[in-house]
């Protein structure tokens, strides 16, 4: 079997030579420390909450739910969109462009 010679790359003269990661000497890792004990800036932990007052817990979900309208509750999707686009075509200024064929406000 022919022998096989490991030619080594060239070596520039201003860089130093590191050695292969499997002969370099290993530092042994600093043992890791503990965080040191802070205040606690956001709350989480605290052991008496703020009592939330029975007003704020009533609104909660206000700002998700829908407008209340002069709509009776038994009113069926298409009956809602049918008189609210009556209400916004009633309330609209829109005139009739010849020039452009388009409606315009």
């Amino acid at each position: 079997a022919p022998q096989l010679q490991r030619v080594s790359a060239p070596v520039s003269a201003g860089a130093p030579r590191i050695p292969p990661p499997s002969q370099q000497p290993r530092a042994s890792a600093p043992p890791a420390r503990a965080p040191p004990p802070t205040a606690d800036l956001m709350g989480f932990g605290a052991p008496t909450p703020a009592p939330v007052p029975a007003a704020a817990r009533a609104l909660h979900h206000s700002s998700s739910m829908p407008a209340k309208s002069s709509a009776p509750p038994n009113e069926s999707r298409a009956e809602k969109l049918k008189r609210e686009y009556a209400q916004k075509a009633a309330s609209s200024n829109r005139v009739w462009d010849d020039v452009d064929q388009r409606w315009v406000e």
